[in-house]
């Protein structure tokens, strides 16, 4: 197997959530402004395909505005893969929709899968770039867990969500899980 380094992103419109991988294996997380004046780029880069739901949305208005939302966040995606291809002009993009890489999981429950399959190098290694510990990690994401099983709902909102979706994007490319989060 060729060496490999491969960046899986959660865009976002004003920074991106990185997972970077070599060989495999979770490297690096961070956040990256997308404004980023790249000097080096990968051998792959895999981003999250935005899509709208029109079902889900209660009015036009509702959803033309997260419409706009989307269309920005994925012209900010485009640009870090413009930005990359500029880098390495051999770089093979791979591009998944949520119900690709996740199903309909909610992420909770996904990213207490991606944490499972992660080894203890990788979760240090998530902990350590997002200046925290494995415990704090692991509280924030097995708490969740433990607060939705048994009220069914569960505040989850903190900075590095994001980045667990990256990693779980990243994992998915790489084959370690399935679109349900489960190790392959």
């Amino acid at each position: 197997m060729p060496v490999t380094s491969t960046w899986a992103t959660d865009p976002g419109e004003h920074r991106h959530a990185v997972a970077s991988g070599f060989n495999r294996e979770l490297v690096d997380v961070r956040f990256v402004p997308t404004n980023v004046n790249l000097t080096y780029a990968p051998n792959a880069i895999v981003v999250e395909q935005m899509r709208i739901y029109p079902d889900s949305y209660k009015s036009l208005q509702e959803l033309t505005r997260k419409a706009n939302d989307l269309l920005r966040v994925e012209g900010a995606a485009r640009d870090l893969i413009a930005a990359a291809r500029a880098v390495n002009p051999h770089l093979l993009v791979q591009r998944y929709t949520a119900p690709e890489w996740k199903s309909q999981l909610h992420k909770i429950v996904h990213h207490n899968r991606i944490w499972d399959v992660l080894t203890h190098a990788e979760r240090e290694t998530f902990a350590r770039c997002i200046s925290k510990t494995v415990a704090f990690v692991e509280e924030k994401v097995r708490g969740a867990a433990k607060t939705r099983a048994f009220k069914g709902r569960a505040p989850y909102s903190w900075e590095a969500h994001n980045l667990l979706d990256a990693v779980g994007l990243l994992l998915f490319y790489y084959r370690r899980i399935d679109k349900a989060g489960m190790p392959k």
